[in-house]
């Protein structure tokens, strides 16, 4: 009988589909929130404050579960490739800043577009995981899924798991980008809400 052969401890490794099916799950995280919370709680429309601070209210407790989430996936990520201390903090911390602007950018989908936005949300995952798991696809799509969200979450995780791999910071850069730009479209949202309403009571 034949001897069995031991395999290496990087054949545990997942190489560049780890980092994807991070951000698929992080993206459904994010996605799976505003399911549970309202983007914007309608109490909040009658509040004195101002729309930045009602938008941020209302995104406060989704990003720290998101926080939560982004961790727990990047430690995941980083116990299965066999991650350097540095790689654990990487991992860890873009883990947790993909998630929150996940979650800030899901939060402006369905505020602005509610299950419309949603379903938009759904067809973003199906498309990463066309163009990350699938070897043919079209490179439009690719470069469609690179201009999204989860394409600089995806370079930023890739970036600290494969050896020689580039593009991390702009990817970190990016990331930031989108959370303010989703953050700002809530506002406005929030902003265009309160109009209505006060208008609406002017005329009762």
């Amino acid at each position: 009988m034949a001897d069995p052969v031991a395999a290496p401890d990087d054949a545990l490794t997942t190489g560049s589909t780890g980092p994807v099916f991070a951000v698929l799950a992080l993206w459904f995280g994010a996605l799976a929130l505003f399911l549970a919370f309202p983007p914007v709680p309608p109490q909040l429309l009658g509040s004195t404050r101002g729309p930045a601070r009602l938008a941020a209210h209302a995104l406060a407790g989704p990003a720290a579960v998101g926080v939560v989430t982004g961790l727990a996936v990047g430690g995941v990520l980083a116990a299965v490739e066999h991650a350097s201390p540095g790689g654990w903090l990487g991992l860890l911390a873009v883990g947790a800043l993909a998630s929150v602007a996940f979650v800030a950018l899901n939060q402006a989908l369905a505020a602005l577009l509610g299950d419309v936005g949603r379903a938009l949300s759904v067809l973003v995952a199906v498309l990463l995981v066309a163009t990350g798991v699938v070897a043919t696809v079209p490179s439009g799509l690719v470069a469609l899924r690179d201009v999204l969200p989860v394409g600089p979450a995806l370079t930023a995780l890739t970036a600290v798991v494969v050896p020689g791999a580039t593009g991390g910071a702009a990817g970190v850069v990016a990331l930031v980008v989108w959370g303010l730009v989703s953050f700002a479209v809530t506002t406005l949202v929030v902003a265009r809400r309160r109009t209505v309403r006060v208008e609406q009571l002017l005329r009762a």
